[in-house]
């Protein structure tokens, strides 16, 4: 197994606000409920064993709701609702659709256990990448106190975030969490 996966899979919790007790999904579910009429496609980054898939997926607001992890062996997978997870190819996620972009993206418990602040500066742009350019899109992340693998304040993992969203206007608010452990939502503007 790859030493930084190790790494973060033995720095992951299985206590606190994981499962039922996660902040992510409960703030995630509050930002579907302002956009329900909306048919969104959204992508569970560290969607674990897929737990919040199904839940995101009986939203009114969501057409289709993906998840992406990886296992103790160090391959990643990729699934929806419907599918049971799969392999992806090559490091890129194949979701066997033709669906490029997301509207929604979400990292519950992820960007706390990346190794260093470069790690965190790459996710995030991935992420951020992943929302559909054409029309306004939203991240939702979290950076909890524990456990924390990497040195980074959450002031610095704010700044990543509104360095990665200056292309898109990014705003960003807390709406959870506290000022040392908070969870973010980010919406982002459409590309013009």
């Amino acid at each position: 197994m790859n030493n930084n996966i190790a790494a973060m899979r033995k720095t992951a919790r299985s206590t606190g606000a994981v499962g039922k007790n996660a902040l992510v999904p409960r703030i995630t579910k509050a930002l579907l409920d302002e956009l329900t009429g909306e048919r969104l496609h959204l992508l569970d980054i560290g969607a674990g064993h897929g737990q919040h898939i199904a839940q995101y997926q009986k939203h009114d607001a969501v057409s289709i709701a993906f998840g992406c992890d990886i296992n103790a062996e160090g391959r990643r997978f990729a699934w929806d609702s419907h599918d049971e997870p799969r392999p992806t190819d090559g490091g890129q996620i194949q979701w066997g659709r033709e669906l490029k972009y997301f509207d929604v993206v979400t990292m519950s418990n992820v960007l706390n256990v990346q190794g260093d602040a470069l790690d965190i500066v790459r996710l995030i742009r991935s992420a951020m990448d992943s929302i559909s350019p054409n029309g306004t899109g939203y991240l939702v992340c979290n950076f909890p106190v524990s456990p924390r693998r990497n040195n980074c304040t959450s002031e610095q993992v704010l700044e990543i975030l509104f360095s990665e969203g200056a292309s898109r206007n990014v705003t960003i608010t807390r709406k959870g969490g506290t000022k040392q452990a908070p969870v973010w939502v980010c919406e982002l503007e459409a590309i013009k």
